[in-house]
């Protein structure tokens, strides 16, 4: 499987009841997978995030800074 090849795989998934079981499930499977919804916790993905944080110049460079740590 191509996924294999990777040391980290960061999860931006949905903040709803599909989204929160997968993430579960690939945590627990003993990969290396990083749970990044707490980045956009307040909404329901990270599009609704994007949206609301780039009203401001100063809000959206904190989201690149977060985005590529």
């Amino acid at each position: 499987m191509f996924i294999e090849q990777y040391t980290c795989i960061r999860l931006f998934l949905d903040n709803d009841n599909a989204g929160r079981k997968i993430t579960q499930e690939l945590l627990a499977s003993g990969k290396p997978y990083i749970d990044e919804s707490n980045l956009y916790r307040q909404q329901k993905d990270l599009n609704d995030y994007v949206c609301h944080t780039m009203n401001s110049d100063h809000k959206s460079n904190v989201l690149k800074r977060e985005l590529l740590r």
